[in-house]
C-alpha cells in the first residue's frame, strides 16, 4: 500500500476513533445523569417514608394518608421506569466503549502497518 494511501487510512481512522471517543463520552454522562436521577427519586422516596403520616408520631386524618399513599405509588412508578431508563442507558455506555475499543485496534492496526 502507499505511504499516502497509507496515511489517508490511518487518518479516516483516527476520526472513526474520535468520533467513537466523542460517542463512549456522550453515552457515559447520559447514563451517570440518569443514575444520578434515580439516586435522587429514591432519596425523595426515603424522605416520604420518614414523613409518613402512618408513624403515627402526629395526628393526622385519612386524607393526608391518602395522599401520601398516592405520592409513595407515584413515585415508585417514576423510581421502576427510572430504573428501567438507566439499564438501557448502561448497555448502550457498553456498546459504545466496546465500539470505542474496535476503533481504537484498527487505528493501532493501519499505524503498525505504516511502520
Amino acid at each position: 500500500m502507499k505511504r499516502d494511501s497509507l496515511r489517508r487510512v490511518i487518518e479516516l481512522r483516527q476520526r472513526s476513533r474520535d468520533g467513537a471517543a466523542a460517542a463512549s463520552a456522550q453515552a457515559a454522562r447520559t447514563r451517570d445523569q440518569a443514575a444520578g436521577t434515580l439516586a435522587m427519586l429514591e432519596q425523595h422516596r426515603g424522605e416520604l417514608d420518614r414523613r409518613s403520616p402512618k408513624t403515627g408520631e402526629r395526628a393526622t386524618d385519612g386524607q393526608a394518608i391518602d395522599v401520601h399513599e398516592r405520592l409513595a405509588a407515584r413515585l415508585d412508578g417514576a423510581i421502576a421506569e427510572q430504573g428501567r431508563v438507566l439499564a438501557q442507558l448502561e448497555a448502550l455506555a457498553h456498546a459504545r466503549e466496546r465500539a470505542l475499543t474496535e476503533h481504537q485496534s484498527r487505528l493501532r492496526a493501519g499505524e503498525r502497518l505504516a511502520q
